[in-house]
C-alpha cells in the first residue's frame, strides 16, 4: 500500500468511532485509493477506481458489488447503476464538484466618430428660384426669410447601432446673430438644384422654404451663435440620429431657422478652411 494510503487508512481507523470516517458505515464520504482501504466491511471490499469509493459484495446487484454507506451520493447504489461518474475531487460529501464561473463577456465600449456634412446650402425668400450651394457661408435670417440646410453621411453606422450621443459642430463666419432653431427635414432635397420653391428640379417643397410639413414641427435643438468665427457644439436628440441610422432613406438632414432679424452666417463645407466645415460627432456602440 502506498505510504499516503497507509496513513489515510490508519487515520480513518483511529477516528472511525468518533468521526464516522469509515468505508462501510457512518456519515460523510470516504474515498479510497486501494482495495486494502476497504477491508473490514460487510463483505469483500473493493476500491472502485472510477469513483474513488469502496464497494462490497452484494448478490442483489447485477455487478455483485454495492457501494458502502460512506460513498456520498452513491451510498448503497449498485456498482454499474451510477447515475453519473462521480469525481473523487468533489465537495467532500460526494456532491457535484464546484465549477469555475463561466467567463463574462466584457461590455462593449463606446466609439466616437465624426461624420462630414455632404450637402449644405441656404434658401432665400428674396431669391426664390436661386440656388446657393457654392457659397462658403450660409445665411439664416428672420427678417428677409432665409434658412440653412445641412445633411450628414451616416452610412458607416449600420442599422442596430446604439447611439449614445450626437452633436452638431458648426462654425459662425464673420456675421454672428441671435437664437437659431434646428428641425429635422422630412423631404429629400438636392444640394445643387434646391431653391426656396423647389427641393429638386421640377419638384416643389410641400411648403416653400422647407417649412412644415417639409420639416418637422418639433425642434431638435437651439443655438445662440453670438460670436463671429466661433465653433458651436449643438446636442441633438438621440431619437433623431437613431432614426437616420435605422432608416437611411429618412436622413434628410437639418434645417436651421430663426425668427430674429439679426441673422447668422454659418461656414459651409465649401469654406476654404476645412476645420470649419460642419460635421456630426456621434458616440455609439458598437
Amino acid at each position: 500500500m502506498p505510504y499516503n494510503g497507509v496513513m489515510r487508512y490508519a487515520a480513518c481507523a483511529l477516528l472511525a468511532a468518533i468521526a464516522g470516517c469509515s468505508p462501510f458505515g457512518g456519515g460523510g464520504a470516504f474515498t479510497c485509493e486501494t482495495d486494502a482501504q476497504c477491508a473490514g466491511g460487510p463483505g469483500a471490499g473493493r476500491c472502485e477506481l472510477a469513483t474513488g469509493f469502496c464497494s462490497f459484495t452484494d448478490g442483489a446487484c447485477a455487478s455483485g458489488q454495492r457501494y458502502g454507506t460512506s460513498s456520498g451520493s452513491l451510498s448503497n447504489v449498485c456498482v454499474g447503476d451510477e447515475p453519473a461518474i462521480v469525481d473523487a475531487s468533489t465537495d467532500g460529501m460526494g456532491g457535484e464538484p464546484t465549477l469555475p464561473d463561466a467567463p463574462v463577456d466584457a461590455p462593449l465600449s463606446a466609439t466616437t466618430t465624426n461624420h462630414p456634412c455632404v450637402a449644405d446650402t441656404f434658401l432665400a425668400s428674396d431669391g426664390p428660384n436661386s440656388n446657393y450651394n457654392v457659397q462658403t457661408s450660409a445665411l439664416v435670417d428672420g427678417d428677409t426669410l432665409r434658412v440653412v440646410l445641412m445633411r450628414f453621411d451616416l452610412s458607416s453606422l449600420p442599422a442596430g447601432t446604439s447611439i449614445v450621443s450626437a452633436e452638431l459642430h458648426v462654425w459662425t463666419d464673420f456675421d454672428p446673430g441671435q437664437t437659431c432653431t434646428l428641425y429635422p427635414v422630412l423631404e429629400s432635397w438636392d444640394e445643387t438644384t434646391t431653391t426656396w420653391n423647389v427641393r429638386t428640379t421640377g419638384t416643389a417643397w410641400m411648403a416653400a422654404g422647407a417649412a412644415p410639413p417639409s420639416r418637422s414641427t418639433t425642434a431638435a435643438a437651439t443655438v445662440l451663435p453670438a460670436a463671429a468665427d466661433t465653433e458651436y457644439t449643438v446636442s441633438l436628440p438621440l431619437a433623431v440620429v437613431t432614426g437616420w441610422v435605422a432608416s437611411p432613406a429618412t436622413n434628410h438632414g437639418l434645417v436651421i431657422t430663426t425668427t430674429d432679424a439679426d441673422g447668422t452666417r454659418f461656414s459651409t463645407r465649401e469654406h476654404a478652411m476645412a476645420a470649419r466645415h460642419p460635421y456630426l460627432r456621434v458616440t455609439h456602440v458598437p
